[in-house]
This record gives C-alpha cells, sequence and structure tokens, in this order.
C-alpha cells in the first residue's frame, strides 16, 4: 500500500497545482484514502470505493489523467478496482 500512498500523494499535488475549485471535495476525500492506505490494515472495501467514486470525478480534468492512471493501475494490481 506504501506505493498507492505515494501515487495518491502525486494525484493530490497535481490536483493542488490544477488550481481547480470544483476538487476541492475529491481532494478532500483522497485525502481520506490516502490516510486509509497508509493504516497498517487498511479498510479495503472503503478504499475501493473511494477511489471509484472520485476517479469518475478526476478523469475529468485532463491535466490529471497521468497522476490518476498510476493510481488506478496501483489500485487495480491490489485488487481494489
Amino acid at each position: 500500500m506504501t506505493e498507492l500512498v505515494s501515487a495518491l500523494n502525486r494525484l493530490l499535488q497535481a490536483m493542488a497545482e490544477a488550481q481547480r475549485p470544483e476538487l476541492a471535495e475529491v481532494r478532500e476525500i483522497l485525502l481520506e484514502a490516502k490516510e486509509e492506505a497508509a493504516k497498517p490494515s487498511p479498510n479495503r472495501l472503503k478504499l475501493s470505493t473511494i477511489l471509484a467514486g472520485a476517479g469518475g470525478i478526476v478523469q475529468t480534468v485532463a491535466a490529471l489523467h497521468p497522476a490518476w492512471d498510476a493510481v488506478h493501475q496501483l489500485a487495480r494490481s491490489l485488487g481494489l478496482a
């Protein structure tokens, strides 16, 4: 899950750089996902639910595609997507 936390950090940084106010709530939810992924025993259902919900919105911003793709690929490899 360490790699997922790193990928989420990169996505959150890209979101901050995009300066899109409409992403504020999604950013908040992704911060929650990052915190969950960093736990010793993360709740996999919670993570998969958050990532599935946030993905649709994040994908609407072209500048975030590379960072989202990294998160999504890692989530799939961990069985979260």
